[in-house]
Formats: C-alpha cells, sequence, structure tokens
C-alpha cells in the first residue's frame, strides 16, 4: 500500500498534523479497529478502540499504561471519530509523534506509526477472536502461570524500561523483596498443592495492596519483587507492613487443612539518579530482606 503524504491543516499551527484518511479504507472490511503496541517487542499487545477512545500515558489511571519516564501521566488520547482515528496530544512534555512528526491532533491510518516515548504504535483492523487469542499468548509469556503476577523476565523487562525511560534525577523507587517464611516446612508438611495455595494466596495480597504504577512479579520460588516508582521509604514501609499484617492474619485453606505463615520483607530505597542498576537496587532490598530474616523474620527492614 503506497503511504500518503502528510499536510498541516490551514490555519493550524506548525505541530499540527493531519494524514489522509483514504487508506483507513483498507481496514474497513475488519471486525474492529486495534490499537497495538510494536515495539519494544516484549511490550506487544492490542487494545480494541471506541468512540470514547484511549488514554495512553505512564499514569494510573490511564487505558494503556506505558511504564516510563520519558512518557506524561496522561500522554496522549485515541479515539475513533465516526470512521476515522484521532490522536490528540494531551500537554505531554516530551510530545506525540506520527511518523516522526510532532503533533498536536491528527489522524491515524494502517499505514502511519505513532511513536509516544520509547513505545511504537499502530492502528491495526483485526477480529476479536483474532486479538484475544494474540493477547493470550503473550499474556501467557508475561505471567507467571501460577500465580498470575508478572514472571520474572517480563517484570525485569519493564523495570527496565521504567529505569531508562525516566529523565527525573530527583524521583525516589523503592524496591522490595518479599519471602515467605519456612516455605519448605508447608511443602514438607502439607504438600506441593498446599504450598501452590499459600504462594496464590500471599500473590493475591500484595496484588491488591500495591498500587496501579507499582511492577509486581515472582521472582523465584517463594520470592516476590515489588518495584515503588514515586514512593520513599516511609510509604513504602507503610503499604509493607500493611501487606505483612493481612499475611500473617490470612487462614491459606487446602483441602480443609488451614495454613499460617509469615513473611520477611526487604525494601531499598534510592533517587533515582542514585541507581547504578537495577540489580544493585534489588541487591540492597535483598539484603535488608535477608537482615528481617536474622531478626526473627515477620518484619519489615530497610
Amino acid at each position: 500500500m503506497a503511504r500518503s503524504q502528510d499536510r498541516p491543516v490551514e490555519g493550524s499551527d506548525e505541530h499540527t498534523v493531519i494524514t489522509h484518511a483514504a487508506d483507513l479504507a483498507a481496514g474497513l472490511g475488519a471486525s474492529a479497529p486495534y490499537l497495538s503496541i510494536v515495539h519494544p517487542r516484549d511490550a506487544i499487545i492490542s487494545f480494541e478502540l471506541n468512540e470514547r477512545g484511549l488514554i495512553l500515558g505512564r499514569g494510573i489511571q490511564c487505558d494503556v499504561q506505558l511504564p516510563s519516564g520519558a512518557i506524561s501521566r496522561r500522554h496522549c488520547k485515541v479515539s475513533c471519530v465516526g470512521q476515522s482515528v484521532v490522536v490528540e496530544d494531551l500537554a505531554s512534555t516530551n510530545g506525540t509523534y506520527l511518523d516522526n512528526r510532532r503533533i498536536e491532533r491528527g489522524f491515524l491510518s494502517p499505514s502511519n506509526q505513532l511513536r509516544v516515548g520509547p513505545f511504537l504504535l499502530k492502528l491495526e483492523y483485526k477480529g476479536f477472536m483474532e486479538i484475544r487469542a494474540q493477547n493470550q499468548l503473550l499474556e501467557a509469556a508475561r505471567m507467571d502461570p501460577l500465580t498470575g503476577i508478572a514472571n520474572r523476565g517480563w517484570f525485569i523487562a519493564q523495570a527496565a524500561r521504567l529505569l531508562a525511560g525516566t529523565n527525573d534525577a530527583g524521583s525516589v523507587l523503592t524496591a522490595v523483596l518479599v519471602d515467605i517464611d519456612r516455605f519448605k516446612n508447608v511443602n514438607d508438611q502439607f504438600g506441593h498443592a498446599a504450598g501452590d495455595r499459600v504462594l496464590r494466596g500471599v500473590a493475591e495480597i500484595l496484588q491488591s495492596e500495591k498500587r496501579d504504577d507499582h511492577l509486581l512479579g515472582r521472582f523465584g520460588g517463594e520470592e516476590f519483587v515489588l518495584l515503588m516508582p514515586h514512593t520513599d521509604r516511609q510509604d513504602a514501609f507503610l503499604l509493607c507492613d500493611r501487606a505483612r499484617e493481612r499475611v500473617a492474619k490470612a487462614h491459606f485453606e487446602h483441602e480443609g487443612i488451614i495454613i499460617n505463615v509469615n513473611v520477611s520483607v526487604g525494601l531499598a530505597t534510592r533517587r533515582q539518579g542514585e541507581i547504578v542498576s537495577l540489580d544493585a537496587l534489588i541487591g540492597e532490598a535483598d539484603a535488608a530482606m535477608y537482615r528481617a530474616k536474622r531478626l526473627g523474620r515477620n518484619r519489615v527492614c530497610s
């Protein structure tokens, strides 16, 4: 398909670019328009578009949350207007781009590329079943199958992108390691199925306590990791201690047996400009978690 030419709208400022909508016809025969992330490859997923539209940004209320400090909390909006798909910049700091041209408002067609920070997105017309199958495969590759939270690989990719994309050296970031105390005893005494029930239960508690902009993953075995952007030591400690207390009070049931466990939690807080690497930050949290173990377990240390 030949690529259409961009032309400025008469009377508009030089940053406003409208793309010919003729090539939208390429998608009219398909079921529905979807906005798909096409880069980075490990972030690929599709979101259905409608008249209400999708808000893109790094904020917790966005329909499409893009974890990067180079992206504004509410960066841009993509919505259907009649048979057209319109992109509107929401006064973002770093701008919204169509085919590498900064825009305030423009038409998005299947031949265009939308750039928001380090993310590239495209308009695609696909059937619901095709998109659902695609997204299910992607989720399966990213999620830990037992707990339903991010697996280690997906967590590290998202966390590294968040660190690399930020341009705010003063922003505070906290890393947290959570380890289930004496978990081997649970498996030995009650069996691995009971251990799996405990792992799911602890993951559910952590998932319900974290903020929407926090990253939660299973780091391996009975260990979980949290990355908390814009969360200082005091706020992180309060959240972690609340989660620790909920785990201690929980009664995890498996085949009529009630299982009680505790967790040891370590946290490390650094300003963005002080962070040498993700490994170093998580390593500090890991050391704090082992201090909690040495001090008697069932506690939070920093």
